[in-house]
Parts: structure tokens; C-alpha cells; sequence
């Protein structure tokens, strides 16, 4: 291992699983985010109905509600309804996730729990206890639940398609990976997968359990997956460049360092690398000089290097086109000339271009 790769590997460890899975500041999308959503979302389409069939007790004291917000709206409905009906688990349910969208997290789970009593099996309160506790770093807790709806959908006709089987799995997987037991969380995640298929972040966290095994050869596998499925993935264009980086494929890192910048431009670990490899301005430098002089070979390196890294960058794809056409390559410099266009259609130099060297 050489020295630069023996340092990123360093690098790791260094920072730790946990930094890891989010070095990218939060750009990978976060299941427990998507819950809260969800849970807003479902309070809302609720609150609607309420509206409709409660319309005798939605107000009782008009001024009052005229000043309240929606959101402490919807929470004195849901409290009222589920004084009115305390063993309706899904009611309870309900109110639990509206606390703690709210940020009110120990009614929140005061609320889960009534649910429990009123229904031990109630998978859903089980999956928002375990949410909230992994929210809270309480992990072990976290585990109990997520476990739980586990067994009670490990069979029956619905097991493959259960979609909270599959998100217990995969929170049992994050589990394991932020604890580092990296063996312990592939099965998990691959459980998950069986579930749902096409889920790019769980590609994604396998690939990070597979890297901090030590197997980059099959989280390159995964990686390339979860893009496919969700090219918008910034960690996951930034660990497929960090693969290729390690593996002393720095055009492939370039391409992937360059879309992961693309896709969150404000972070600074995405610049790092980008600059790794660059900075744009010098490769660019390079390229033209090396145009001058003749060396033709060395200004299309050059300039491909500076179109990957900057995929969103119009004089960096034109370079490398001009480039490529003063190499003689009238194929590849076509190609990259209707690349340069998509970002600039109307640009002169690129219309020019492309009429000169005969492209449709």
C-alpha cells in the first residue's frame, strides 16, 4: 500500500464509522428524515378528514385557534380524539409521531407506549419507539424494537413484501455498521434488499459495511447499484471515487469525485476531492499549454480530467473536445462537443464545432 492510499485509509479509521456514513454532511437521504415526513404527511391527510367528519368539536374556541399554528392544531385534535377513544392503538399512534415531529419527545413515547398496551403487537409504534431511540443514541433500546417487528413478520403471506420488515432490517443494519460490526450488518441489509429491491440507500450502506470489512470489490458492486438506481447520490458517487482513488483508477475517481461535488457543492469534503485531483484550473492550464506546444496527448489528459471534475462546467467539456478534435479523434470530439452543448446549446464555439466536423 502506498503512502497516499495507506493515509485515506488512515483517514478512516481515523474518523470512524459513524463520520463515515455521513461524511457528506447529510446528503445521503436518511430513512429516519423520510419517517418524519411521512408521519407530517400522514398527519395532515388526517387532520383533512378530521376536519370533515369531527367538524362539531374540530373548534371550540375560535379566537383561540385563529392564533394557534397548524401543527399545534392537529396536536389538540389528535389529544381530544384520543381522550375520547384512549384504546384505539392507531389514534395513539398517530398522536406519538405528531409529538415528535413537533420535537415533544417524551410524550412522544409516552404516546407509543399507550399504543403498545393497547396493542403489544402494533408494528408501527414498534418501528417509531426504535426511531426515536436511535435518534437518542440509544441503541440497544432501539434494537429491542426493531427486532420485535421482526419476529412478528417473519412469517405469513405478506413477509416479502412487508414494508416494516424491511425498514426494521435495514435500522438493525445501521445499527451494526455504526457500532462497526460490520459482519453483523450485511445480513441485515441483504435481508432488506429481498424486501426492497430497488431501495439506493440500503445499496449504499452494505457498500460501507463491505468497505469497513475491508472487501471494496463488492462495495464497488453495491455502489454502482444504489446509483443506478439514484444517480443523485452524493456519498455514493464520493465512495465509488474514494474505491477508484484507492485502487489507482484516478480518472474514474475524477468522474465520480466530479458528480458528487456536482451534487452537493457546498461541502467541503466533496471540494477536498475534487481538488485532490485538480484543482479544474490547473488541469485546465496544463491542457491549454500543452495545446500550444503541440502535445496533444497531454492536453486531452489534461482536459478530461478537467471536464470530470467538473461535469457542470462548460469550459472544461469544451476544452476537452477541442482537445480531442486536435488529436484527430473526430468521433470522440463530436460526443464531446454535444456534451459541451447540453450545457451551453446555443454557445457559438460549440455550434461552430459541431457544423465543421459534419455532426447530426
Amino acid at each position: 500500500m502506498d503512502a497516499d492510499k495507506q493515509d485515506r485509509a488512515s483517514g478512516r479509521e481515523a474518523r470512524g464509522l459513524e463520520a463515515l456514513r455521513s461524511r457528506l454532511g447529510g446528503i445521503a437521504p436518511s430513512r429516519l428524515d423520510d419517517g418524519l415526513r411521512i408521519a407530517v404527511y400522514v398527519l395532515a391527510v388526517l387532520l383533512a378528514v378530521l376536519a370533515v367528519v369531527f367538524v362539531g368539536t374540530v373548534i371550540n374556541d375560535r379566537r383561540a385557534e385563529s392564533e394557534a399554528t397548524p401543527a399545534s392544531r392537529t396536536l389538540k385534535e389528535l389529544r381530544g380524539l384520543v381522550r375520547a377513544t384512549p384504546n384505539d392503538a392507531e389514534l395513539r399512534v398517530r398522536y406519538g409521531e405528531a409529538l415528535a415531529a413537533a420535537g415533544i419527545l417524551d410524550e412522544a413515547v409516552e404516546q407509543l407506549n399507550q399504543a403498545l398496551k393497547a396493542n403489544p403487537d402494533h408494528t408501527g409504534a414498534l418501528i417509531d419507539l426504535g426511531r426515536l431511540a436511535m435518534q437518542q443514541g440509544e441503541y440497544g433500546t432501539a434494537e429491542g424494537y426493531f427486532q420485535k417487528v421482526v419476529d412478528l413478520t417473519s412469517s405469513g403471506q405478506y413477509t416479502g413484501i412487508d414494508e416494516r420488515r424491511e425498514l426494521a432490517l435495514f435500522h438493525l443494519g445501521e445499527i451494526a455498521l455504526t457500532q462497526k460490526r460490520y459482519e453483523d450488518a450485511v445480513p441485515f441489509f441483504k435481508e432488506a434488499l429481498r424486501i426492497r429491491k430497488d431501495a439506493a440507500d440500503t445499496y449504499l450502506e452494505l457498500a460501507l459495511a463491505y468497505r469497513g470489512m475491508g472487501r471494496d470489490e463488492m462495495a464497488l458492486e453495491q455502489l454502482e447499484i444504489a446509483v443506478a438506481f439514484d444517480p443523485g447520490m452524493a456519498q455514493a458517487q464520493y465512495e465509488l471515487g474514494d474505491i477508484y482513488l484507492d485502487a489507482g483508477s484516478e480518472l474514474k475517481a475524477a468522474e465520480h469525485f466530479g458528480l458528487a461535488y456536482a451534487l452537493a457543492p457546498d461541502n467541503q469534503i466533496a471540494a477536498d476531492a475534487v481538488d485532490s485531483l485538480g484543482p479544474v484550473e490547473r488541469r485546465m492550464a496544463a491542457a491549454r499549454k500543452a495545446l500550444d506546444a503541440g502535445d496533444v496527448e497531454t492536453a486531452v489528459s489534461e482536459s478530461q480530467f478537467a471536464a470530470l471534475l467538473d461535469p457542470e462546467g462548460f469550459d472544461g467539456a469544451l476544452l476537452y473536445a477541442q482537445a480531442l478534435e486536435a488529436s484527430r479523434d473526430t468521433s470522440a470530439a463530436v460526443a464531446a462537443y454535444k456534451d459541451a452543448a447540453k450545457i451551453e446549446p446555443e454557445n457559438p464555439a460549440v455550434t461552430d464545432a459541431l457544423a465543421r466536423l459534419g455532426a447530426k
